[in-house]
């Protein structure tokens, strides 16, 4: 990376989001940080990442939980804020804190080293192994892949994509599209944050429809203003205060329905 990421949101600027309960939301975080030579821009991995520790602090903070698939340009950011969420948890008394953040593995990747570090992860993260995908008795990186997205895509409820790789050199590999079309198919709350670049972008642009698909509560032209925006924080804060406002309403929807 070109720099170490600014601080996240602080909380005396997210004052009204730290209210909300998040409890109920498992989010599936889908992207990466492109590959240098396709950034638009310069410092296009801070403004992703940035986001992602904005996005994870905040759900954390109110009691939701992230999904990954493991992908190392953003684990370690998220691992971060995991780490923090478990501490301040652990310092208000609970004794077995909940671990906020759930990592997807596959062990098609499954190394010394690798083995190793997702141990480690184990200390403020779920760890989900999965095995090998096969094709033909071989095992195979593709299907092996088609295992973690389904089991994601099962451990979820909302959707969220950034960044992601591959789209213009190989875009049949590219991962976000795939995972985005299984959440889609689910109808769950989906948020494509494509202003910075990556995939996600390129998706959209392609498929401008998928706008009046995403099952989030937002307007079509707010779900394009968010996609088109390049301000970290608001991205991340419209996100959890509709996640939020999502939740309050199915809760005032239940209390409205006859005894």
């Amino acid at each position: 990376m070109n720099a170490e990421l600014p601080p996240a949101v602080a909380e005396g600027e997210a004052t009204d989001l730290l209210d909300l309960d998040l409890s109920a939301w498992d989010v599936w975080l889908s992207g990466a940080v492109p590959e240098e030579e396709h950034w638009q821009e310069p410092a296009l991995d801070l403004a992703i990442l940035e986001f992602v520790r904005d996005l994870a602090s905040l759900i954390f903070s109110c009691g939701g939980r992230i999904v990954h698939g493991s992908h190392p340009s953003f684990t370690p950011v998220l691992m971060q804020q995991a780490v923090e969420a478990h501490e301040r948890a652990a310092r208000a008394g609970a004794i077995q804190p909940v671990k906020p953040l759930s990592l997807v593995v596959s062990q098609f990747y499954e190394t010394a080293e690798n083995h190793a570090t997702w141990k480690d992860w184990e200390s403020a993260a779920e760890v989900i192994r999965l095995p090998v995908g096969r094709m033909e008795g071989q095992a195979n990186r593709q299907e092996s892949l088609g295992i973690l997205r389904d089991e994601l895509a099962d451990r979820c409820n909302a959707f969220v994509a950034v960044g992601g790789k591959w789209w213009l050199g190989k875009p049949g590999q590219a991962g976000v599209p795939q995972e985005f079309e299984r959440a889609l198919r689910r109808r769950i709350p989906c948020f494509i944050a494509a202003g910075f670049g990556g995939v996600a972008t390129a998706y959209l642009k392609q498929n401008p429809g998928v706008l009046g698909r995403l099952e989030n509560g937002l307007t079509e032209g707010e779900n394009l203003a968010l996609a088109q925006s390049k301000d970290v924080s608001s991205c991340a804060a419209l996100i959890v205060g509709q996640l939020g406002e999502l939740r309050a309403s199915r809760i005032r929807s239940q209390d409205e329905l006859p005894l």
